[in-house]
């Protein structure tokens, strides 16, 4: 298969697979959360590779994979792995989410902790520039600094960073540090106190406390190099230092203010009782001095002594653990104060300015106040640091242009204000593209409002007076085409309302009165044909309805009373031939409910209140009353049993078998009160699982996996409430994967992933909100050589093959392929051509070999395949078979072809299985071979034509293991097979009329395996194949009508992969190209 059916097709049909039923992939739980829980309990414990493997199951799709992200590389850095640290930030940040700021900050530390020191302070002020408000970027940059001892920038930073958030313990810390390795007593003292006051009683406090008291009473303090001298005055705090070095507080007859005593006590007070004296410039005086000075005024100094040895002194722990009194005066003050000087450096210049702040300190919302209103800038910030608004007050008004954006840094909306109440506005999407804009008049909603896709086309315009829809209401369809329109009256519905088709034909039409639907009902098919039609009543439905097939012919017939099912129900098959009959009251199945096929009741049911109370089988004579807990066996039409189980007070119960035409088990459902609930299990026809997993409250949760017939694995995820939900996984027949979806509430979403034939990455798309927005292609070493990106989903789409030669023409349009879409082999010849109209595929569909012979012709409409769909042999381009389509599956007569073009065998199709009859002919298409008869997809029997031409009896094809033996009407065999469970097994022959072998195949669970021959009429091996699982799968050879050899080819899983060999055109010599995974190789 080449790229192009990759791509488009892959994702909605599965391939085979070479796990077994006991060696699956290993899917994991759709609940990223939980998963990311365990892997931070797991970093918690110090258990860091366990952690990193569970935080790599999280898919890169998944909506939380960029916090697993950051996650990992938490746990890298703690296991001093920082490269892993670097690619993992790196990869964090380009995906432009409000973990960022985060990012950034692991990033540079992880550069700094690895010796790459102008990376590290880059990247700090590359987000300084994305955040400016928030004091992370500030600190961790001093860090790098701080590291390479320049402590000049590290202190310029740290004091940065404490403007911003005064409450930020490590940034007080740290400048403490600074301050006490260059020798500046007072200064350290003052920035320890602090810190310790921001955070009592963990034990970095205590740290603090202890780094503290060595600085206020050892002073030798050796002094630790800088590559920059510290500028600082020392003068104004000489006097202070003095007293410390003499210890004076030190001695018994020092009167200490507080009950609390302690060396570095002692001296804090010496400095709290001087510093009243003390005048200087810079910012300790700006931040520091007038918060001490304060202390000591308002007589807090024994609080304060509280909090200094909370993390030490079970006394003082006990005060500050629940304050009171004093202690809990203290307290607000420090949170007053620190508020206070928080906001000092907007506060600077006589001017006044309001902030809020969120619980982690990070700034909320800074704005100026005149005259206690708002006037002037306004900005506002999410706690992740990036900006969350900004525009200006005048005298408490909005004014002017008012700017939004989004958690992830995106413009989210803009508004022109002429005060707040009146403003015309527009809001955006994540990818720019305009969501809605409008005005307000007065608060409301006024005027004309226009809504857009998430592709940039508009979706909805309607006309808003005083907050309420007034007038007609339209929605469009991405192409232009109208979807929908409904009148409104005073914001209530109210008139006749219209859906629409694709094609612009009408969808579904009725009448709102009062906001509420009320009159006649009519829905037709995208032909125009009616579909169906009744009757509403205050939004209910009402009287007697109608449901038509396309074909005109009614499908059912019911009616309503009060919005519930009423009567007698009839439902009828396409030839308008009754099925089914049921009896409602109120809703619920009550009286008798008929199972009928040709006009003859073959099953009745007898309900009350929707439960079954008896069901008769009237083929079988055979009737069971079902209250209480009871066997039942329900029989299909011809009397086969086609379910059986238990039912308890008239509701399925426990487990239930189902079986096929011919009696082998098919499905085995667990129930409980009437709804599945449990394991359920399907069956192919030799016995082995086709599908497997769990229902709850009749839905599929939890691991579903599918499985080929030879026991194969075939694909498996996660099912959610009915709905697909995170990786899903699709094998091939040699073990390596083939597809890795992810899945949303049951669509397809991020990063699917397309693998070769020898498990190599070939092929990898990115989608988001249902767009396809980039597409990636690798070579065979998994390299990727190409990325084509369609961020706003318009545009061209011209990926190349490996060898720089197109692999795709096509373009988009709002978010979708539009026009003629071609596709290339990597010789240049044309593989594919596709036509796209209204935003789906519509029109003809051709494919061509790679030495340009046409495989395939048929047609799509409205994105279903909707035609005669033709194959062609793609080495003798002569025609193989041709289908039918009808809404995307097979329907009506298949037919397959002779070489010489004449009928080789046809066969009936109804929603996409064989049902009916198929009948082979010989190698002239004139004579029949055999008649198999099938019933929904199973064969039941066959027959073949007597010496009188006619068909013999029908003879039974059941689970048991037979031969079948057909003949020509001239008595010559005709056809030879072994069938188990109606499958075909071992060798099948096609005899031609002459009695000669016409066909020989192989096969393993009506599948074939193994080397099949064509021969011609005069006995010369046409063809041989090699097929595996029916696929072909080694050497194919072609000969001509003398025996002569006139081309091979070697396929690998379907694939030419390996020397094709072909007869030229001058009949002598071979023309060889090399094939790899179905592509020519240059």
């Amino acid at each position: 298969m080449n790229k192009l059916l990759t791509f488009f097709c892959c994702l909605l049909f599965f391939v085979k697979t070479s796990y077994s039923q006991n060696s699956r992939p290993q899917v994991f739980p759709a609940n990223s959360r939980d998963v990311i829980e365990e892997g931070i309990k797991l970093y918690d414990e110090g258990k860091f590779d366990d952690a990193l493997s569970k935080l790599k199951q999280v898919s890169k799709s998944d909506t939380n994979y960029v916090w697993s992200l950051f996650e990992t590389a938490l746990t890298f850095n703690a296991k001093e792995q920082y490269d892993q640290v670097i690619k993992l930030c790196i990869e964090g940040i380009d995906h432009h989410t409000n973990n960022d700021l985060s990012f950034y900050c692991l990033l540079g530390s992880a550069y700094d902790n690895s010796n790459q020191t102008d990376k590290s302070l880059a990247t700090f002020d590359e987000a300084i520039t994305k955040f400016p408000q928030s004091y992370r970027p500030y600190f961790e940059k001093a860090g790098t600094y701080f590291n390479k001892k320049n402590y000049v920038e590290a202190e310029k930073l740290y004091e940065k960073s404490i403007s911003l958030n005064f409450m930020h313990f490590g940034s007080h810390y740290n400048l403490a540090r600074i301050y006490a390795a260059n020798g500046y007593i007072t200064q350290a003292a003052l920035c320890y106190q602090t810190a310790i006051l921001m955070d009592s009683q963990s034990k970095r406090s205590y740290n603090a406390l202890l780094e503290l008291e060595k600085v206020l009473t050892v002073f030798n303090i050796s002094m630790v190099d800088s590559i920059k001298e510290l500028k600082i005055d020392r003068t104004p705090f000489e006097e202070i230092e003095m007293l410390l070095q003499s210890n004076a507080a030190l001695q018994k007859s020092y009167e200490l203010k507080s009950d609390l005593d302690y060396k570095c006590l002692r001296q804090s007070q010496v400095i709290l009782e001087k510093l009243g004296d003390v005048e200087g410039k810079g910012f300790v005086f700006d931040y520091y001095v007038p918060l001490y000075k304060e202390l000591w005024k308002n007589n807090f100094f024994q609080q304060f002594t509280y909090y200094q040895t909370a993390s030490m002194n079970k006394k003082a722990y006990a005060y500050v653990n629940k304050p009171e009194g004093k202690v809990k005066d203290f307290f607000d003050w420090v949170v007053k104060r620190s508020r206070e000087l928080r906001d000092l450096h907007f506060n600077k210049d006589g001017k006044n300015f309001s902030t809020e702040y969120f619980n982690n300190g990070a700034l909320s919302a800074v704005a100026e106040v005149k005259n206690d209103k708002l006037s002037g800038p306004y900005l506002s910030y999410y706690s992740s640091g990036y900006p969350a608004g900004k525009g200006n007050f005048n005298n408490g008004e909005k004014v002017g242009e008012w700017t939004y954006y989004d958690e992830n840094g995106k413009l989210s909306k803009t508004e022109n204000h002429t005060d707040s109440k009146n403003f015309t506005f527009k809001s955006f999407y994540d990818n720019g593209f305009i969501a809605q804009e409008g005005a307000f008049e007065n608060d409301n909603y006024t005027g004309l409002i226009k809504n857009y896709s998430k592709s940039g086309a508009l979706s909805r315009e309607l006309t808003a007076v005083n907050n309420q829809i007034e007038g007609k209401m339209t929605n469009f369809y991405d192409f232009g085409n109208k979807r929908s329109e409904v009148s409104y009256t005073n914001g209530q519905r109210e008139g006749i309302y219209t859906n629409y088709h694709l094609n612009g034909a009408i969808f579904n039409t009725g009448t709102y009165k009062n906001d509420k639907e009320t009159g006649p009902y009519k829905e037709y098919y995208i032909s125009g044909k009616i579909k169906v039609e009744g009757n509403m009543e205050s939004d209910e439905y009402a009287g007697d309805w109608k449901w038509y097939n396309e074909n005109g012919t009614l499908s059912k017939t019911g009616s309503y009373k009060n919005g519930k099912e009423t009567g007698v129900w009839i439902y009828y098959d396409e030839d308008g031939k009754k099925n089914y009959e049921n009896n409602f009251i109120a809703g619920q199945l009550d009286g008798i409910s008929n199972e009928i096929k040709n006009d003859k009741i073959y099953n009745q049911f007898i309900y009350k209140n929707s439960k079954l109370k008896s069901y008769t089988s009237f083929l079988n004579n055979y009737t069971v009353n079902c209250s209480g807990k009871t066997n039942v066996t329900i029989y299909d039409e011809n009397g086969k049993k086609n379910r059986e189980g238990v039912m308890n007070d008239g509701e399925m119960e426990g487990l239930w078998r189902y079986y096929n035409i011919q009696g082998s088990l098919a499905i085995e459902i667990n129930y409980s009160k009437g709804q599945k609930e449990g394991s359920y299990k399907y069956y192919h026809p030799n016995g082995k699982v086709k599908l497997e997993g769990t229902y709850a409250k009749d839905s599929d949760n939890g691991l579903c996996s599918y499985y080929f017939i030879t026991g194969i694995l075939q694909a498996t995820g996660m099912y959610v409430n009915g709905n697909r939900e995170g990786e899903w996984f699709t094998y091939q027949g040699n073990g390596k994967l083939k597809t890795k979806e992810y899945y949303n509430e049951g669509k397809t979403t991020g990063i699917s992933e397309n693998y070769r034939s020898d498990g190599t990455l070939e092929i990898s798309t990115e989608t988001s909100n249902d767009y396809v927005t980039s597409y990636s292609l690798f070579d065979n070493t998994e390299k990727k050589y190409e990325t084509v990106k369609l961020k706003t989903g318009n545009g061209k789409f011209q990926p190349h093959h490996f060898n720089g030669k197109i692999y795709c023409d096509a373009e988009f349009a709002k978010g979708n392929r539009v026009g003629k879409s071609s596709y290339y082999y990597t010789n240049g010849q044309v593989s594919r051509i596709e036509n796209y109209n209204y935003h789906i595929i519509h029109g003809p569909m051709l494919a061509y070999s790679p030495d340009g012979k046409l495989i395939f012709s048929g047609n799509y409409k409205f994105g279903k395949q909707d035609s005669l769909f033709t194959y062609f042999n793609h080495f003798t381009g002569l025609k193989e078979s041709t289908f039918l389509y009808k809404n995307n599956t097979e329907n009506g007569l298949s037919t397959w072809y002779n070489h010489n073009g004449s009928i080789s065998s046809t066969c009936d199709y109804k929603d996409g299985e064989r049902d009916g009859y198929a009948i082979y002919f010989d190698e002239n298409g004139k004579n029949v071979r055999i008649r198999f008869k099938y019933y929904q997809g199973t064969v039941v029997s066959y027959s073949y034509l007597n010496s009188k031409g006619e068909f013999v009896p029908e003879i039974p094809i059941n689970k048991d293991k037979i031969e079948v033996k057909a003949y020509y009407s001239s008595g010559v065999l005709s056809y030879q097979a072994v069938y188990e469970n109606g499958l075909r097994q071992d060798k099948l022959i096609f005899y031609n009329w002459d009695g000669k072998i016409g066909e020989e195949e192989f096969y393993i669970d009506g599948e074939r395996n193994g080397l099949n021959k064509v021969y011609y009429p005069n006995g010369v091996l046409q063809q041989s194949t090699d097929y595996r699982w029916d696929e072909r799968n080694g050497l194919s050879k072609y000969y001509n009508e003398k025996g002569e050899l006139i081309g091979e080819e070697v396929y690998e899983m379907g694939l030419l992969n390996g020397d094709r060999k072909k007869l030229a055109e001058d009949g002598k010599t071979m023309k060889t190209t090399k094939f790899a995974y179905g592509e020519p190789v240059l």
